[in-house]
């Protein structure tokens, strides 16, 4: 269902996060999930590969302050998210779309709907031809007063994909 807001008969209605992230290709490449290992190890693989996203895009050192234990930075950037089924990626259903914040622990983005996904897997392209999988569990969602879909959740592990 989409919920266009009462405008002047002169405007257009608001762009779509579709219309408005540049077009991708939809994920054509095999990944593998293992079960999730330990938490320690986990973190760290997390950890490296979030900051590799904010080395490679060149990610504003502005950081969001609020009641979060951890830092937050902007991500205005499009992300590919691959639903899960278990521990299977349903790769046909890969989608786009537009991040808002991010940080070692989790990641929150605009969506033009609802999701009915409880685990995803977000795909980041810190370089052309490098991408960066991981795996994302889903905790809250809301509706804004723009239209747009907020979510958010926090990294469980770094995905690999197979070479």
């Amino acid at each position: 269902m989409t919920l266009l807001l009462e405008s002047a008969p002169s405007e257009s209605p608001a762009p779509t996060a579709n219309e408005l992230a540049p077009p991708i290709e939809p994920a054509r490449h095999e990944c593998s999930v293992k079960p999730i290992s330990p938490r320690g190890l986990a973190d760290r693989d997390i950890r490296d590969s979030v900051r590799m996203l904010f080395h490679y895009q060149n990610t504003p050192s502005r950081i969001t302050t609020d009641r979060r234990q951890n830092q937050r930075h902007p991500y205005p950037y499009p992300i590919e998210l691959t639903p899960m089924d278990g521990d299977v990626p349903l790769t046909e259903q890969t989608f786009a779309v537009l991040g808002k914040h991010l940080s070692e622990y989790g990641l929150d983005f605009y969506c033009d709907q609802p999701l009915p996904y409880r685990r995803v897997i977000a795909w980041f392209e810190p370089q052309k031809g490098r991408r960066i999988g991981l795996l994302l569990d889903l905790s809250w969602c809301r509706f804004n007063k723009f239209g747009w879909y907020e979510n958010g959740g926090r990294f469980l592990q770094v995905v690999r994909t197979a070479a």
